[in-house]
């Protein structure tokens, strides 16, 4: 039986508490909390405000809506409603759905604790575990307000949780059916969380070969004999993955949806070099520092010889993750069941058969301690670099609807590097119930009253001198393609951030270099914007 180890209510309250402190203050210390608006996936948020208000749809009828078109390339079912009821609690306000986005780090974190909690029955190596999860350049997942990794991750926390808790208590299996639903229900959030559902799957079969010291010789005979009350749950979830892949299969093919598509085009040599470059992206520190702490377990090989199923359920966990993203790697917030994986093979398991003694356990230590510290350097420069970004866009927005509410002609010149862009200025606009301003017609090097994105059979064409107010993507932005092909002598610069305003002279000399003096963003820590 797994001896799952207790937890308290004062330590459980002393860890949310603690958990607060750590999220909270990165959100509010870097200033990604109050960060504003942002030119990917943000534009959802303001087109459902735009709909509920100036629309009048139902709740029901922007939810029918955005899933009319999503379930044609996704399978994130729960993703959408649970997203809009959220816009339509709380209204399109960014510092709200940062708080909300905060608090569920903050349960992310508390989970994965408890589940480190239950393995290892150490506190400071499970708050380890639960920090190296989710610190490092997953950590977007703190400040990003699209993402539903995290609702997939909380998901995965219960369903994990409700196992220990059944295996500590076998003749409960509510617990371990209640486990099963929320293992089928992360897979709704995010697609990639469907294939962590064989590790659910395995994990009583590797519990009880690790309890019992199962060889590999005769493996199968024992687990015949051992395993009897487990298999139906490794059957259910089993069947219950092989169903939704199959539905996505059926439904949607292998191609629907780019990034993460099968098909011939793809070359060997391209799967190989996105695979290097996953590991020396986002996960490179664990790469680096994995190797250090794989040398460091290889010394205590007698110890361990009989461990493999550590090492397996660890790859079941971890390697289906790198087939769905084989076409063009794994980054960003996308590791975060890689991580989990990584962090569970070298935290819990490791301290759990405890082999780690004298000199080598505390070079051990030092090694996940460096691990955690250059992690925690990538959040903060990614965290500092989205504050940078998203007040560079906010503020453009706010000098967007100021200029066009003052009968200036503004045009924006950020679809031909980013789509989303020009669809995210655009939803602000109708979001604020204002007429829609002007975007830049790359081929025919024109203004038009709509953004090139929509494809519309009819659109107005007028010349680009003739627009009072232009912005663009300058060089500190990740987005920046190239600068557009537009004659600016008439026009006045001024940086803001990420993003160039291009202001005519004579609008200078109505609305004053005061304006232009308020447009200014605070650079990174590491000096970019200055």
């Amino acid at each position: 039986m797994f001896e799952g180890k207790k937890i308290s209510i004062k330590e459980l309250v002393a860890v949310t508490a603690l958990s607060i402190l750590v999220v909270f203050g990165v959100v509010c210390g870097l200033g990604t909390l109050t960060s504003g608006w942002h030119l990917v996936d943000d534009h959802e948020f303001l087109e459902f405000q735009y709909m509920f208000k100036y629309q009048g749809k139902s709740l029901w009828d922007v939810i029918k809506w955005a899933m009319s078109w999503d379930t044609t390339t996704r399978n994130n079912f729960l993703y959408y409603p649970l997203r809009i009821t959220m816009c339509y609690l709380v209204g399109a306000d960014s510092v709200a759905i940062s708080i909300i986005k905060a608090v569920e780090i903050v349960v992310f974190m508390v989970l994965l604790y408890a589940c480190g909690k239950k393995i290892t029955g150490k506190f400071f190596v499970s708050l380890f575990f639960a920090f190296t999860c989710l610190v490092g350049y997953q950590s977007a997942l703190w400040w990003k307000l699209g993402p539903e990794q995290v609702q997939a991750g909380i998901c995965f926390g219960i369903s994990f949780l409700l196992l220990l808790k059944w295996l500590e208590t076998p003749d409960k299996r509510h617990f371990a059916v209640w486990s099963i639903v929320f293992s089928v229900l992360m897979g709704f959030f995010h697609e990639s969380f469907i294939l962590v559902m064989p590790f659910l799957a395995l994990f009583p079969i590797y519990e009880k070969i690790n309890q019992q010291d199962i060889k590999l010789k005769g493996m199968i005979k024992n687990l015949k004999k051992e395993c009897t009350g487990l298999w139906w749950y490794t059957i259910a979830v089993m069947i219950c993955c092989a169903v939704v892949l199959l539905e996505i299969v059926l439904r949607l093919g292998l191609n629907s949806y780019d990034p993460v598509s099968f098909d011939q085009s793809t070359s060997i040599y391209q799967y190989i070099t996105t695979f290097i470059y996953s590991l020396k992206d986002g996960l490179k520190w664990y790469y680096y520092f994995g190797i250090a702490l794989l040398g460091v377990i290889l010394t205590y090989y007698d110890k361990i010889k009989n461990k493999w199923a550590d090492v397996v359920i660890a790859i079941v966990f971890i390697a289906p993750q790198f087939v769905l993203y084989s076409k063009e790697g794994i980054a960003e917030r996308y590791i975060i069941p890689v991580v989990i994986g990584i962090a569970m093979l070298f935290i819990l398991f490791v301290y759990r058969n405890g082999f780690l003694d004298g000199h080598r356990k505390r070079i051990y230590a030092v090694v996940l301690a460096l691990m955690l510290i250059l992690n925690v350097r990538g959040m903060v420069v990614e965290g500092d670099y989205f504050r940078f970004r998203g007040e560079s866009v906010t503020k453009v927005l706010t000098t967007t609807k100021d200029m066009s509410q003052k009968g200036y002609k503004v045009m924006c010149c950020l679809g031909n590097a980013n789509p989303e862009a020009d669809w995210t200025v655009d939803m602000y606009m109708k979001s604020e119930g204002l007429p829609d301003i002007y975007y830049l017609n790359t081929v025919m090097n024109k203004a038009t009253d709509v953004r090139p994105m929509l494809k519309a059979d009819s659109v107005n064409l007028y010349d680009i001198d003739e627009m009072d107010v232009i912005y663009a993507y300058n060089r500190d932005d990740r987005h920046f393609v190239i600068e557009p092909n537009i004659d600016f002598s008439d026009y006045v610069q001024k940086k803001c951030g990420s993003i160039d305003i291009y202001f005519k002279k004579e609008v200078i000399d109505e609305i004053g270099e005061e304006y232009l003096d308020k447009l200014s963003v605070r650079p990174t820590l590491y000096g970019i914007g200055k």
